[in-house]
């Protein structure tokens, strides 16, 4: 019965969840391409004051692409959501350099790179360069501490599927209901930041209002190489479903 009251509310997790963020990720898409000559096209003729049916169903076509891609690292998150465990003070704090520690450094290597005499654009190139940085490493910390701590992970959806089958259904559609509305705020940011990694990664030369872009030949492999890298974490969630199932067959019962 529970199981049933879940299935036939399903679309108000995916309403809540990518509703907001196909507008904004729209928003945001529509932003990029209107400053880079080489995106312009897929918006040619659209503008905010002659927007009309066809134009707006497109517009959240994209913003709808663009918001799923840019949500892939939440699936790596709520997979291996069984690390948030609290951890002991020194494990803590070695786990806090671990993940701090390469961010900023490539943070510091892109404003390098990026930027010009102003400490504006330093700035900014620093901090998404940490940013989009942070998302990706701290996804490969968990991905490795889901695959060496399988046990533990394996106990966890085990004891949460028993759970499950306990007099609970207000339990689980409350914290469903909490997650999913954090889920929705929760993709807006990563649209902003996957906005910054296309940005650094895949045609920087925008943001300096060139109006004449370089390496123009470069900028479609670019981007496709920005899309494969920012998914690709979320892309390894087969192989982590397929490493449960794996532990479920071979489960005693014990």
């Amino acid at each position: 019965m529970s199981g049933h009251t879940s299935n036939s509310r399903w679309w108000e997790f995916y309403a809540v969840r990518y509703g907001i963020g196909s507008i904004f990720g729209g928003i945001i898409f529509y932003a990029i391409c209107s400053i880079d000559p080489f995106l312009s096209p897929l918006v040619d003729g659209i503008t905010p004051k002659t927007l009309s049916g066809p134009q707006l169903t497109l517009l959240f076509g994209y913003g709808a692409a663009y918001c799923y891609i840019s949500s892939a690292p939440i699936l790596v998150f709520h997979i291996t959501r069984f690390l948030l465990a609290p951890f002991k003070e020194g494990i803590r704090a070695r786990m806090l350099v671990l993940a701090s520690v390469p961010p900023v450094l490539v943070g510091l290597i892109t404003a390098l790179c990026l930027s010009t005499e102003s400490w504006v654009e330093s700035f900014f190139f620093f901090l998404a360069g940490c940013s989009w940085s942070f998302t990706l490493w701290l996804q490969a910390l968990l991905i490795g501490g889901t695959i060496k701590g399988r046990n533990n992970w394996y106990s966890f959806y085990k004891n949460l599927a028993e759970k499950r089958e306990s007099n609970s259904e207000g339990i689980i559609n409350s914290y469903r209901h909490i997650r999913e509305h954090g889920n929705a705020f929760f993709i807006v940011l990563f649209e902003l930041v996957f906005a910054l990694f296309l940005v650094t990664f895949a045609n920087q030369e925008f943001l300096l209002n060139d109006p004449q872009p370089s390496n123009r030949a470069l900028k479609a492999p670019g981007y496709i190489l920005a899309v494969i890298i920012w998914t690709f974490p979320a892309v390894l969630a087969w192989l982590l479903g397929t490493l449960l199932e794996r532990l479920f067959s071979e489960d005693k019962g014990t």
